[in-house]
């Protein structure tokens, strides 16, 4: 049980303005006092364990300091709760604990590869796209543009997939979902990149912007094709997968607040 209810979460903030953050929410769950609720201990200099009572539960957030504002944070029950046996508390253990790691990504929320899990149910799949983050990186260090926007491509397309498949009925409804010759909406593996982009505008996960930045990334993405490259006499760069990445976090960032509406 101790696995399947630890999440970890990784935020750009620095350690003094997050336990702010957290003495804050404590305080706003009632009259007692707070430090009756709240308290922490110091594993090492860069290791730092919150215990706090979150919606009547005790729960723990280890909080790894990587720099000054890149944390690492480990959100799970605190050890008393960890004997629970019935299926009705360990419920409701899973109900606090998703609801702070909601409240915490809804605050400080942030792109990282590390990060992919809170969108993808499949660890496998979220694996395979935070390696492709990761390639991207490297690609782009060593200055093979080309690879790096086919690769961040790639990154949108699997979560827009992603998203979809988790919400199959209003996917299919959509007036933007693609219609095989019967009128139905075929498997959706078989859906264009195009066909992502759009379905998820249309029911709201993705802003305008996104969707926009969306289809341009798109568009470089088919330089995969040398005769389209060749015949559209483009040559990505630097900036370009600058501009490439930052529709990525856009998308990110679209599909996690589409969590909390």
């Amino acid at each position: 049980m101790e696995t399947e209810l630890k999440q970890t979460i990784e935020i750009k903030a620095s350690y003094s303005s997050f336990s702010n953050w957290v003495s804050d929410l404590v305080t706003t769950q009632g009259s007692i006092d707070v430090h009756k609720r709240y308290g922490y201990e110091f594993i090492d200099k860069n290791i730092i364990t919150l215990h706090f009572i979150f919606e009547e539960c005790w729960v723990q957030i280890q909080v790894q300091i990587k720099s000054m504002k890149h944390l690492v944070l480990v959100v799970e029950p605190a050890s008393n709760l960890n004997s629970v046996t019935t299926d009705e508390d360990i419920k409701r253990v899973h109900q606090v604990v998703h609801k702070l790691v909601d409240l915490i990504v809804q605050e400080w929320i942030t792109v990282s590869p590390h990060n992919f899990h809170l969108l993808v149910a499949n660890v496998d799949f979220a694996g395979v796209l935070r390696d492709r983050w990761n390639e991207s990186e490297i690609t782009q260090r060593n200055g093979a543009y080309l690879s790096t926007i086919i690769l961040l491509g790639s990154v949108v397309e699997g979560l827009l997939l992603e998203k979809i498949k988790q919400n199959q009925e209003e996917s299919n409804r959509s007036l933007a979902s693609p219609k095989d010759e019967d009128g139905k909406p075929p498997n959706f593996n078989k859906w264009k990149f195009v066909e992502l982009i759009n379905v998820a505008h249309d029911c709201g996960w993705i802003d305008k912007e996104a969707k926009d930045f969306s289809n341009s990334l798109r568009d470089y993405r088919n330089l995969i094709h040398p005769a389209e490259q060749s015949r559209q006499k483009i040559s990505p760069d630097e900036d370009t997968c600058k501009i490439s990445r930052a529709v990525v976090n856009s998308v990110i960032n679209d599909l996690l607040k589409g969590k909390h509406c």
